[in-house]
């Protein structure tokens, strides 16, 4: 009679698992985390801040990377009859990496905190020699009025420091200004073809 009555509850894990299934609970406590081993995982999309346990007409929220990355015990509770965790696909948290650097990128700021200095370096570091070290900026906007831009110097060891401090945040767009002398090579590139032309027609003429 007791086995029959375990085999009869069960708890539902959906959403970014690999493996979306009803569980039989038995007499050995099952654990959030367990249960959502025994799906298969979470997926590379899944949100493993704010997962949801649907408990009696109520739902609460769990944050389980507290749990994983610091072992917070009540990130991990003990999972009831009739229990429905879902898992939520993480949202776009997104900055823009953009102008003179190697490989300018949209920067996925969703999984970890990323610093100013690990964008730049991640896409290949600042394009030499077009960049400007003087003019790394970075927009960021406070409200729907208002946007503020920081300068990062990059050529003093106290820029360098900073920019391993200053952490983006979703929205930001970084913009690497061009070196004041390469703005002048190509404002001379693109008139050479124009001075040639000249040149033509005034040996035509002659």
């Amino acid at each position: 009679m007791r086995i029959a009555a375990y085999n009869s509850q069960s708890v539902v894990v959906s959403g970014e698992v690999k493996a979306p299934n009803r569980q039989s609970l038995t007499s050995v406590q099952l654990s959030l985390i367990e249960a959502i081993n025994a799906a298969g995982g979470f997926t590379e999309s899944a949100d493993h801040r704010i997962v949801s346990v649907q408990r009696g007409g109520q739902v609460h929220y769990v944050d389980v990377q507290g749990f994983l990355e610091k072992g917070i015990a009540q990130n991990n509770p003990v999972l009831r009859n009739g229990d429905v965790v879902n898992v939520p696909r993480r949202r776009a948290e997104e900055a823009y990496l953009l102008g003179e650097v190697a490989r300018p990128d949209v920067v996925d700021l969703s999984r970890e905190p990323i610093t100013l200095t690990q964008a730049i370096t991640r896409r290949g570091g600042l394009q030499q020699p077009r960049a400007n070290a003087r003019g790394v900026l970075v927009f960021r906007a406070f409200g729907s009025d208002v946007t503020r831009v920081f300068q990062l110097d990059t050529t003093s060891p106290a820029g360098l420091l900073l920019g391993t401090r200053f952490v983006l945040e979703p929205g930001d767009v970084v913009y690497v200004l061009r070196s004041p002398l390469q703005r002048w090579n190509d404002t001379i590139v693109r008139l050479l073809p124009s001075v040639q032309a000249i040149r033509a027609v005034d040996d035509v003429v002659n």
